[in-house]
């Protein structure tokens, strides 16, 4: 199971990995520069298995959102190097250093994610896109809400800002405003995007994926396409933020209410390992289980 970060740890992870594109526009390196270190970066989010499975989107699109969230940050911070160049001159730094700590920054997030896929099934994965790929999929057949909407990455990233600006000891209720706007602009386009954010240490994203899932709207639409939350709940079950207990609690039996299907259920393990700190979810293990042995005996 993957651990969620802590903050310090986030950070230790995101500053050289990041720091690497900032000191390559600082320095006047290359452009050249700045393409390997899309690539260090992207590469290193599928190999510490930042890439969960969403059975209703062609991977192809998902590689291809993944690949432009992080061509947009170190661009981004490209820029703001060259900036820092024409104002106040560029640094006298080698060539290697920017790589260097970006390969450090991909190394600690890989090796903070120790259960996850390993090199093989990365190159699975890549090669099961490719095939996706060749020859081209029906896109034009598909739901339009399974193409990657640039409105949509772009309302999300505001609402993902917005809540990294929300104080540590804010209440569960602060971000309801936020979740809100974010279902009124994308309804629930903004799912795979917002599940990236999740587990790594900032309790108010999680707390808002919570909220957006509790949304009738967005549930039943996630359910009704067959979307896979498990690796959603496998992340906010380890949260060890209290305030979003409740909402977890409610979450879940609200899905199984609902006659949800295991896949957007947690495991029966995930929950037993959770709930020996949390013992509200043990009346839920027996419900689980009964809905898993069902569905499994129904597709015998």
């Amino acid at each position: 199971m993957t651990r969620a970060y802590s903050r310090r740890a986030h950070a230790l992870m995101a500053v050289p990995l990041y720091a690497g594109p900032l000191l390559a526009g600082w320095s006047d390196a290359p452009a050249g520069v700045a393409a390997v270190l899309i690539a260090l970066t992207f590469l290193a989010r599928i190999m510490a298995g930042r890439l969960p499975p969403r059975p209703e989107t062609p991977l192809p699109l998902t590689l291809m959102a993944l690949l432009l969230n992080q061509s947009f940050l170190v661009l981004a911070l490209y820029a703001a190097g060259l900036a820092l160049t024409w104002l106040g001159g560029p640094l006298a730094l080698p060539l290697w250093l920017p790589l260097a700590l970006t390969g450090l920054g991909a190394a600690l997030l890989i090796l903070r994610h120790p259960a996850d896929p390993d090199p093989h099934e990365t190159v699975d994965l890549l090669e099961e896109a490719l095939e996706d790929i060749d020859p081209p999929a029906p896109f034009e057949e598909r739901e339009q809400t399974n193409a990657p909407d640039p409105e949509v990455v772009e309302a999300t990233g505001r609402a993902i800002a917005a809540l990294w600006a929300l104080p540590a000891d804010a209440r569960a209720e602060s971000c309801d405003d936020i979740v809100q706007e974010l279902e009124d602009r994308t309804g629930p386009r903004a799912f795979p995007i917002l599940l990236e954010e999740i587990g790594e240490g900032d309790p108010a994203v999680d707390r808002a994926m919570i909220r957006y899932l509790l949304r009738p709207p967005i549930r039943q639409w996630l359910v009704a396409e067959g979307a896979d939350l498990r690796f959603a709940f496998d992340l906010l079950l380890q949260s060890g933020d209290p305030a979003i207990e409740s909402d977890l609690v409610q979450l879940i039996k609200t899905l199984l209410d609902e006659g949800a299907p295991v896949s957007a259920l947690p495991t029966p393990e995930t929950l037993r390992h959770r709930a020996e700190t949390l013992p509200a979810l043990i009346p839920l293990i027996a419900r689980v289980t009964q809905a898993t042995t069902t569905e499994a005996d129904r597709d015998a």
